[in-house]
C-alpha cells in the first residue's frame, strides 16, 4: 500500500485487502503511521470495513490526526463498526 501512488492502484490494493478480511487489516496497522494522509486514510477505511473491536482504539486515535481526510475516515470507520 505504501508503494501504491495512484488512486487506481490504492483502490485495487484496498479491495484485495478487504477481501482478505481482518488478518490483512491487522497487518496494515504499521501503515497507519505513514507520513502520507492518503495512506493513513485508506488504512482506516479498511479497518472500518473489516475490523472488529480491536480496531476501535486505532480509529479513535485517528480522530486527532492533523488531516481532515484521515479524521473523516476515522469517523466513518467507527460508524461502520457500530452498525455491525
Amino acid at each position: 500500500l505504501q508503494e501504491s501512488t495512484g488512486a487506481w492502484e490504492r483502490e485495487e490494493v484496498r479491495r484485495a485487502l478487504v477481501a482478505e478480511g481482518a488478518p490483512a487489516a491487522r497487518a496494515l496497522l504499521d501503515a497507519s503511521s505513514s507520513p502520507r494522509a492518503v495512506i493513513r486514510g485508506t488504512v482506516l477505511q479498511i479497518l472500518g470495513e473489516v475490523g472488529g473491536p480491536w480496531a476501535i482504539p486505532h480509529l479513535g486515535a485517528a480522530l486527532k490526526d492533523p488531516s481532515v481526510l484521515v479524521r473523516r475516515e476515522a469517523v466513518d470507520g467507527l460508524r461502520r463498526l457500530s452498525e455491525r
